[in-house]
């Protein structure tokens, strides 16, 4: 079950889980396969670029949770908006939806590129403040488009990107995950994700608010397979 949704459709309780990454890096594409959507049904189409100009949320189940919401963003590298005008509108969309920061933030990084065309450790200190209790155990380094790529190849890079870009990340708790461009790949991390969430509560709330349950101080297990 799924459901393209408006704010006013959105509950305080919901996993909030953004997914951030390059233009053309699958954001959209892994929307709709983690929600059995067609990818029209997300207002893209299938062609190289970004095609998401504002914040889009989506309603899923992910096993036992049926309030799992989906943020898309537009890509970075879009020449009509800037790294930073683009986290600086997912922060008021937070702030302005549920008063609260992310669940989970989803880098996103095609495996393709031999090069890094950003690394969210240039920008962690913004990452940081969109995620509840600014832990960096919440942001997820997700590789993805392995299907397109010699997995030898794949694993060269990165390894390159584990040790040169996203090292000081790993240490403080981020995880990796290779994405596979199939339902099955996108549910499973979604699942690893959710499955971290616990119910914290927060003074004067009713309903509280949910955050990745992490040891203090220790990096926490890769998602990767």
């Amino acid at each position: 079950m799924w459901a393209k949704v408006q704010t006013s459709e959105l509950d305080s309780r919901d996993f909030v889980i953004v997914v951030l990454g390059p233009v053309g890096s699958g954001k959209s594409a892994f929307i709709a396969k983690a929600t059995g959507s067609l990818y029209e049904d997300t207002g893209q189409e299938f062609c190289a670029g970004s095609h998401t100009r504002s914040i889009q949320a989506t309603k899923c189940a992910i096993g036992k949770s049926s309030n799992v919401v989906l943020v898309d963003t537009p890509g970075f590298g879009d020449k009509n908006m800037s790294e930073i005008q683009i986290l600086a509108m997912v922060s008021k969309w937070l702030h302005e939806t549920y008063d609260r920061k992310a669940t989970a933030i989803l880098c996103f990084h095609p495996i393709t590129d031999n090069r890094m065309r950003w690394s969210p450790s240039n920008k962690l200190a913004v990452l940081q403040e969109l995620c509840e209790d600014t832990s960096v155990s919440k942001i997820v380094l997700v590789t993805t488009m392995w299907d397109e790529v010699d997995e030898d190849i794949g694993n060269e890079r990165l390894a390159e990107f584990r040790e040169n870009y996203w090292k000081t990340m790993i240490l403080q708790g981020a995880r990796t995950f290779r994405y596979w461009n199939t339902p099955e790949s996108a549910r499973e991390l979604l699942q690893a994700v959710t499955d971290e969430v616990t119910i914290i509560p927060v003074p004067g709330s009713a309903n509280g608010t949910r955050g990745l349950a992490m040891p203090d101080s220790t990096p926490s297990h890769d998602f990767e397979r």
